[in-house]
């Protein structure tokens, strides 16, 4: 992967005063389902992810990316990426490249995948929260 840019300082810690409105960070899982081996392998397939995330990684807040499959169901795969915020993910996944990357597979495309704002996390004994990107009237407004 090229391009991967650490995260900037989004969160805080339980306590703290942020002073930012648009502290949570963002995580896109994208679900896919492997064809029949005998139609497309895994030596065939994992490429096909791979340059998903080779084709955001060098998007402006693109933090890291992770491919994974499912240990009980070998053909269920995920491509997951986390941003800085709900804007760059857009911009990083509606850019040419990525959408290059991510036509072929829409087919393989399966239920689940989803966009998911990254509200606290507990990593190496470190607890941190976030505030909600999301807009007070999100539900009542819309375009135009």
């Amino acid at each position: 992967m090229t391009g991967t840019a650490p995260a900037p300082d989004r969160c805080y810690p339980v306590g703290a005063e942020s002073g930012n409105r648009h502290d949570g960070l963002v995580i896109t899982l994208l679900r896919y389902r492997q064809p029949d081996a005998a139609v497309l392998g895994e030596p065939e397939w994992r490429p096909r992810l791979t340059a998903v995330l080779d084709a955001v990684a060098g998007s402006a807040g693109f933090s890291g990316g992770w491919i994974g499959r499912n240990p009980d169901d070998p053909q269920e795969w995920l491509v997951a990426v986390h941003w800085v915020d709900a804007g760059s993910m857009r911009r990083g996944l509606g850019g040419f490249e990525a959408k290059l990357a991510l036509g072929p597979l829409e087919g393989f495309a399966a239920p689940g995948a989803g966009v998911f704002e990254i509200l606290q996390s507990d990593e190496d004994g470190r607890r941190t929260v976030a505030q909600s990107q999301r807009a007070a009237d999100a539900d009542s407004s819309g375009p135009g």
